[in-house]
């Protein structure tokens, strides 16, 4: 595969918010609305010891990223995502893989 798009996010959960209570919203994050766009490829998703977590997307194209984000703001299982995180810590990167 070549030329497609790696979509990086990472975050911090909310004060209270353990491991164990996000894991659900992230999986339905995926299942429900990012694996359901068109271009999709794959998602992982992990976090480090100290509770930083990414997210990397697999895309085929910049525009199905775009289309992604688009339906994203939109998304009930994105809301409940997004209730979870400390915004201010959310950082997103995009890299064209060769």
């Amino acid at each position: 595969m070549s030329n497609f798009i790696i979509e990086i996010a990472t975050f911090k959960l909310k004060e209270g918010v353990s491991p164990a209570d996000f894991l659900p919203f992230d999986k339905a994050v995926e299942e429900k609305l990012v694996s359901k766009n068109h271009g999709f490829i794959s998602r992982q998703s992990g976090a480090t010891e100290d509770g930083e977590w990414v997210a990397v997307v697999h895309w085929k194209t910049l525009a199905d990223v775009d289309a992604s984000m688009a339906s994203f703001a939109d998304s009930p299982a994105a809301a409940e995502f997004m209730a979870n995180l400390q915004p201010e810590t959310m950082s997103m990167k995009r890299y064209i893989a060769n």
